[in-house]
């Protein structure tokens, strides 16, 4: 039975990741390495061993459904820590107004108006920030199929010369004695 990935609070070992994600714990292991070589930070305790929560537990699931798709490991965890950094600005910025906000409530209907418009106005700011990254994300798999439709028919380019050479040497060794001694 897997343990309760909902809760956001509790804490991991890798070998409970590695049976939450599916994944063997020295999988575990290679995809955390990647991703705190590309700048991703995990808790760890006062041995040095990483404790994951269920954000790593998601990012791990991530990492592995992506890398089925042969997407290369070190560009999903670029792409996972470009996401982790613009979502932890966001919510401090908007952590700090709301701390903000707190401490001053609109008295007037056209305050409490004003003040509804900022907060619309920072959340269109994030949806156009995400966008801009789904695009990006999008641009890159895009670019991706197309490199890998040129590989393939490259390959099957190969394959068919190979195929042709083989024809060749095959009818060579057919022809007599005599016909490749005076080569006719």
């Amino acid at each position: 039975m897997k343990p309760d990935t909902e809760n956001e609070n509790r804490e991991y070992n890798t070998n409970e990741i590695a049976d939450i994600v599916a994944i063997a714990v020295s999988t575990v292991r290679k995809y955390c390495t990647i991703l705190e070589k590309a700048g991703y930070l995990f808790t760890k305790n006062a041995n040095g061993y990483r404790i994951f929560k269920g954000k790593d537990v998601r990012v791990l699931t991530e990492m592995k459904n992506l890398s089925a798709k042969n997407i290369p490991l070190d560009r999903i965890a670029d792409m996972i820590v470009l996401r982790e950094k613009t979502s932890v600005a966001d919510v401090a910025t908007l952590k700090e107004k709301t701390q903000q906000n707190q401490g001053v409530q609109p008295n007037t209907v056209e305050e409490r108006y004003k003040h509804l418009i900022e907060l619309v106005d920072t959340l269109l700011k994030r949806q156009e920030q995400q966008e801009k990254i789904n695009k990006e994300l999008l641009n890159r798999l895009d670019r991706s199929a197309e490199r890998e439709e040129q590989l393939m028919a490259a390959i099957r380019e190969t394959l068919e010369v190979k195929r042709l050479l083989a024809i060749t040497e095959e009818e060579k060794s057919k022809k007599g004695f005599f016909a490749r001694l005076f080569n006719k």
